[in-house]
């Protein structure tokens, strides 16, 4: 500011000098993380750059440079950084209306609630002044800058699978091996099911913890980090490593995997079997032990899908007959996760996220249901699962704003899908702004490209090696991911706003 003050440094200089650095920040890459992590879709390195958001003393941080990175970033459309600006109710409407300008012309922005997570975040032990330092790093997930180890996107669990073994009793009916919790009484109710799915999710939590404790003592022992600790606040006059305990703040970010999966296959059984009980109990499960082949009650379990799918409400509606029963897998994941102690003597931290895992988990999973079959994508991050959402943007985010964001302190992730005529920028700044409120969502993203474009693009990817999409808390090159990891970008359901 002093230079430009000075007329020493124009606006247009310190723009080509941000956008010099974004270019650089696209030749980083980990080789050794981009062959070996197989389950993942996209960079394995994501720097995330912050603007806006509040200062330490609650006050709006926005200023002249973060219209200058925005601009730049707006012009560039690169895939690093990954690029988040944080809203809290002062932030102004000028900047939300050119987020809203850079999103539709296909720039890759996430934006975060300030109200939701400072709360959070203090209710996790940070410091109000710390609180509103926090950024998200990786994809989403908020830390203190200097004062954090979080570890985080340490666990994934597939709650969809936790569901699976709690209805077959054991069993993993994608592999036929037997493991997990088998029931101590038989299921004649809908609170009986919810009982025995509480249980299974806990034992699963349970182990994932243990193991994640012998990983967090190997990883001290064998792979301190002597420069980050340097760089994180008291590890040094602690005389620790972080990965020993030395940072401020510790914690261990496990994420919850398929939410719309598994509250929408609650609310089939809840309704179907247990309410109008159309099928018993055991006819369900058969039916999705075998993937939904077979005939059940004179009707083929074709025909019984399609009532699944299409006659039970589902996630991403507004319609408080599943938004509840997410509410509740959600608030049990978050409690239980959050009892947990690490290895550093820090805290679990729950997220809701699910980068690409939700497309491999998918693989290994049974037919659920909500209809989805056998080796089929899980739902992705706090959205709904594809093609599900019939109403709109709003009742999308209406549903999400039920959930307690407040208490997934890791990050959770939304993305909607707009076709690049369909956002209109005039009703952007009060759509962000009615789903920031104090008690609303904590994050969403914007994937504004047709399906008709994506399309085209898988057929003829030497023409489009820069489209750029979100395929999670990331950008990616659209034509750099696999068929799979296309095909699900392609199946998200384009709204209207």
């Amino acid at each position: 500011m002093k230079d430009k003050t000075a007329g020493t440094i124009s606006d247009e200089f310190t723009q080509f000098l941000i956008e010099s650095f974004f270019i650089k920040l696209t030749t980083l890459w980990n080789y050794v993380l981009n062959k070996g992590v197989v389950a993942a879709e996209g960079p394995p390195i994501a720097e995330n750059l912050t603007i806006g958001g509040l200062d330490r003393d609650g006050n709006d941080a926005t200023n002249d440079l973060t219209y200058l990175i925005l601009d730049a970033y707006a012009r560039l459309k690169t895939v690093q950084p990954t690029f988040s600006i944080r809203i809290n109710e002062n932030t102004p409407d000028k900047l939300l209306y050119k987020a809203g300008e850079a999103i539709k012309a296909g720039a890759s922005i996430a934006l975060f609630n300030d109200r939701v997570m400072v709360k959070g975040l203090v209710n996790r032990g940070f410091s109000l002044e710390d609180a509103r330092e926090y950024a998200p790093i990786g994809c989403v997930e908020p830390q203190h800058p200097h004062k954090s180890f979080g570890s985080t996107n340490a666990n994934q669990l597939n709650i969809v699978k936790c569901l699976e073994i709690t209805i077959s009793n054991g069993l993993d009916t994608c592999v036929g091996t037997k493991y997990g919790l088998k029931r101590s009484k038989e299921i004649n109710s809908y609170e009986g099911l919810w009982e025995a799915f509480i249980a299974q999710m806990k034992y699963f939590i349970k182990y994932m913890v243990l193991t994640m404790e012998k990983l967090d003592a190997s990883i001290a022992d064998w792979d301190p980090q002597p420069f980050l600790s340097a760089t994180t606040d008291e590890c040094i006059e602690k005389g620790l490593d972080i990965t020993k305990g030395g940072a401020v703040y510790d914690f261990t970010g496990p994420q919850l995997v398929g939410l719309a999966t598994v509250a929408d296959s609650l609310a089939v059984i809840k309704k179907i079997v247990f309410e109008d009980k159309l099928l018993s109990f055991e006819e369900l499960a058969e039916m999705l032990r075998r993937n939904f082949k077979g005939t059940y009650r004179g009707k083929k379990a074709k025909e019984w899908r399609q009532i699944f799918i299409n006659k039970v409400p589902k996630f991403g509606n507004d319609d408080d007959y599943v938004d509840q029963i997410a509410v509740d897998v959600a608030r049990a994941y978050c409690e239980e996760i959050a009892g947990y102690t690490n290895y550093r003597g820090g805290k679990y931290n729950p997220g809701i996220y699910s980068t690409s895992f939700h497309i491999a988990f998918g693989a290994f999973t049974g037919a659920s249901a909500d209809g989805r079959k056998l080796g089929v994508p899980l739902s992705n991050g706090l959205g709904p699962t594809h093609g599900m959402d019939k109403d709109g943007p709003t009742a999308v985010l209406n549903s999400v704003m039920k959930l307690p964001n407040d208490l997934m302190t890791n990050g959770n992730s939304l993305i909607l899908a707009f076709h690049p005529n369909a956002l209109n920028l005039d009703k952007f700044p009060p759509l962000i702004r009615t789903f920031f409120g104090s008690q609303g969502g904590y994050h969403v993203q914007f994937n504004i490209v047709g399906k008709e474009t994506l399309l085209d693009a898988q057929k003829n990817p030497d023409e489009y090696r820069s489209l750029v999409v979100r395929i999670a808390g990331y950008s990616v090159y659209f034509t750099e991911l696999s068929k799979t990891a296309q095909n699900d970008v392609i199946a998200r359901t384009e709204c209207h706003l």
